[in-house]
């Protein structure tokens, strides 16, 4: 999940859409400055993606879809939000998000573009509980939590119910969402979130594929003759299996779909044959 520069331009720009409720700017900030310093907690800085709150859940999928029906060609439109409920086993985002909320895939998001918080932000928190101890402090009830050795099979309701506890003799610090959450974002430690994550069998939501992705064009110019021939040097690194990437790169038809730079392709696909790529 990062930009990639040519010069002084940034070739993709992430926009994260991000579920976060409540009203007014103090959350707003509160918002902003939570997921910057978690990205930047994350190795991102330099080429942080930038976090759109959403504000209710609904209305970031609304807004995500927007996003994408007028994104630019140098930008990418992601999505992270709660599970809110347990994922079923092997059930992709998309397919969770559609039974559970009744969302489609809208037209022009991949597979890889949606990440879900299972089953909700306060999973990642009790992850690291080292910092929820240094950030309540004396008033943190540590035995009130248990030592579940998979998170991301906790419900929702009972990640709150062990939070309330944990944090009941904390007066106007016990933990509450908005401000709250946002401040324990900022002291969380990212790397210690993916692990715990991925030991319970799912990737890192705010680490999609394309966080290793790189794309370098160069560009050589000659003039024969007084024409012009630009030669394109390309390299691509994709986390992603070769058959999926294959699938992507192998359907000419949806070439504008993607690729911004490519109006139309066609042709076939074998040693020696023949492409017309309109640009």
């Amino acid at each position: 999940m990062e930009h990639w520069r040519t010069g002084r331009e940034s070739l993709v720009k992430i926009k994260l859409y991000i579920e976060g409720g409540g009203d007014g700017p103090e959350l707003d900030q509160s918002f902003r400055e939570g997921w910057t310093a978690f990205f930047v907690n994350a190795g991102f800085e330099g080429r942080m993606p930038r976090p759109v709150r959403g504000k209710g859940r609904k209305r970031t999928y609304d807004l995500y879809q927007t996003a994408l029906r007028n994104r630019k060609p140098n930008e990418l439109p992601l999505l992270l939000v709660d599970s809110e409920d347990l994922v079923g086993e092997g059930r992709t985002e998309w397919a969770h998000l559609k039974e559970r909320d009744g969302w489609e895939r809208p037209s022009g998001a991949m597979d890889e573009d949606v990440f879900l918080m299972v089953c909700c932000m306060e999973t990642w928190f009790l992850a690291d509980r080292e910092a929820l101890k240094r950030f309540f402090h004396d008033c943190w009830r540590d035995n009130a939590l248990p030592q579940w050795p998979n998170l991301e099979a906790i419900s929702k309701d009972m990640v709150f119910e062990k939070l309330a506890l944990a944090t009941a003799v904390c007066g106007k610090k016990a933990y509450a969402k908005g401000k709250r959450s946002f401040e324990i974002l900022k002291v969380i430690d990212p790397a210690i979130v993916e692990a715990v994550t991925a030991a319970g069998g799912r990737e890192w939501p705010v680490a999609p594929a394309c966080a290793e992705c790189r794309y370098r064009v160069h560009v050589s110019q000659r003039l024969p003759r007084g024409g012009f021939v630009a030669i394109l040097h390309a390299a691509v690194l994709i986390d992603a299996p070769a058959e999926r990437v294959w699938e992507v790169v192998s359907d000419l038809t949806a070439y504008a779909e993607w690729n911004p730079f490519v109006v139309k392709a066609s042709g076939d696909l074998r040693p020696g044959a023949r492409l017309e790529i309109t640009i």
